[in-house]
């Protein structure tokens, strides 16, 4: 049986109980869920879920757990990943490839294989609530019409960036040559299919940085060939020049320069790996 949360005038308004008949674990359920960007969620529930595999079955840092659908239309969000939501106890945040279309448009986040921490037990109802969606952010788009990307500069304990809030509790956005860097770095150190929406295009030079093996002129070579086959799959840049330098220490740095077709600005960068 599926019951869950409506959209009232006050937020959540009940349309169902916890104790309904055929729920696996009656104490473990939906709360409510809130829009925090226009293309993420927040679904906060009464206890801990297991929260330990992104790709264990019934686990809520599992994409494939959840399921958001605009009821306005019938059509399904692809829910992109799931995370912990620290700020609130027992919540998960979603985020969907889609933008909401709106904060007066209805959603509905859902779960039937969910489990409870240490895997006690399945979810029971309530087990989805409805949500009003968040007015996408059109001034986030820069005036040049360029992309956007968020911004996630590396820490020592997140080597791939930590997000940044705003003001106003939306992700920080960056672009121009700041964003181009980190796209030219993902095409060199990406692995091939690291990314699912690339997956098949062979996007990703990553897998062939050979670690504690001698590189030759070739190989140097044969790299740079390879660098700028991908750097040729990234459709925002144009003209891209590549160098490649191996000092004493075993460090290969590759130079790469490119112009950023939106703006005919000139973006470049410099990645030291470390063969050692």
């Amino acid at each position: 049986m599926t019951e869950g949360w409506g959209v009232g005038p006050y937020g959540g308004t009940s349309w169902g109980g916890s104790g309904a008949m055929g729920a696996t674990d009656i104490s473990f359920y939906v709360l409510r869920a809130f829009a925090m960007t226009s293309q993420s969620i927040v679904v906060v529930l009464s206890a801990k879920p297991t929260e330990s595999s992104p790709i264990g079955t019934g686990d809520a840092l599992n994409r494939d757990t959840w399921v958001i659908q605009d009821l306005d239309t019938g059509v399904a969000l692809t829910v992109l990943d799931a995370a912990i939501y620290s700020p609130i106890s027992n919540a998960i945040q979603l985020w969907t490839m889609e933008e909401f279309t709106g904060h007066l448009d209805t959603y509905r986040v859902s779960t039937t294989t969910l489990t409870k921490d240490y895997q006690a037990g399945t979810i029971g109802t309530p087990n989805y609530a409805d949500l009003y969606g968040c007015p996408v952010d059109m001034a986030a788009t820069p005036a040049d019409g360029s992309p956007v990307d968020i911004h996630n500069p590396p820490t020592p304990e997140s080597p791939a960036g930590a997000l940044s809030n705003k003001s106003g509790g939306d992700y920080q956005l960056e672009s121009g040559e700041k964003m181009f860097r980190k796209v030219i770095v993902r095409a060199i150190t990406w692995s091939k299919d690291a990314c699912f929406h690339l997956a098949g295009q062979d996007f990703g030079e990553g897998e062939q940085l050979r670690l504690n093996e001698n590189y030759s002129s070739a190989d140097i070579l044969k790299l740079k060939k390879r660098t700028l086959v991908q750097l040729g799959r990234v459709p925002e840049i144009r003209d891209p020049q590549v160098s490649i330098t191996l000092d004493a220490q075993e460090v290969l740095t590759i130079y790469v320069s490119a112009t950023i077709k939106a703006t005919g600005a000139t973006v470049s960068t410099a990645l030291p790996v470390n063969l050692t």
